[in-house]
């Protein structure tokens, strides 16, 4: 009769563990004090969050429970060609003035667009 009881015990604790699941990639981290999902903050202008893969291989082995890491990924700078004008968890491919047949007046940055003007580039 003990031993019923225990392994029930046991196989409630799991349902309830497998029914909570924190997911880096859904923006989400586990906080332990509170026993739930709390939302991880976006990045500032000019950062994306890491990638997750690369992020999960980086840390701590410590940092992962059965409901999910305990800390949000880090934010790293856009890479070469994107940019985050605002806190977002992602940056943006930059704009290619030259695909749109137009002069680029103003560089993609890490925090804003590439700016193309309104004249057209003659192909002849």
């Amino acid at each position: 009769m003990m031993m019923l009881v225990t392994i029930h015990a046991v196989l409630t604790m799991e349902a309830a563990a497998s029914s909570l699941m924190c997911r880096a990639e859904d923006h989400v981290y586990y906080h332990e004090q509170l026993g739930g999902c709390l939302n991880c903050e976006p990045c500032n202008p000019g950062e994306e969050q890491m990638d997750i893969q690369k992020w999960a291989a980086s840390i701590p082995s410590g940092i992962f429970t059965i409901y999910g890491p305990t800390q949000c990924p880090t934010c790293i700078t856009c890479r070469e060609g994107y940019f985050n004008s605002e806190r977002a968890f992602q940056c943006t491919r930059c704009k290619n003035c030259t695909l749109h047949n137009k002069h680029e007046v103003e560089q993609c940055s890490s925090i804003s667009d590439a700016e193309c003007d309104g004249v057209l580039i003659d192909k002849r």
